[in-house]
């Protein structure tokens, strides 16, 4: 008999195990956040926290590219909300700077 390794939505405590991808991501272990989510959040494909909190990881690394897209991803699957549209907003402000200080970089060792 086959067995998933993967936890299902009914057996995971899903409030509980956000609380404590938050709490590693809040004490700055990040690394560990990280995986914990890998392992134990991303089956929950329509899940919005889940979705959510590998973004809040990615914006945290400076992965912006990435923060965006797991963010459009956690929108499609509710209604958004505040939260998620102020991190979008968050990531945009931040690859619009970063965009602009690499144009600013370039402008300064072509002159």
């Amino acid at each position: 008999m086959s067995r998933s390794l993967l936890p299902n939505a009914e057996a995971l405590n899903i409030p509980r195990t956000l609380a404590q991808a938050l709490e590693l991501h809040r004490q700055g272990r990040l690394v560990e956040a990280e995986k914990f989510c890998a392992d134990n959040l991303t089956f929950l494909s329509d899940y919005f926290d889940a979705l959510n909190m590998p973004s809040v990881i990615g914006l945290s690394y400076g992965r912006h590219g990435e923060a965006l897209q797991l963010i459009a991803g956690a929108m499609r699957s509710k209604t958004p909300s505040p939260q998620i549209q102020l991190n979008r907003d968050l990531v945009l402000s931040m690859l619009v700077r970063s965009r602009a200080a690499s144009w600013r970089f370039v402008c300064s060792i072509s002159s």
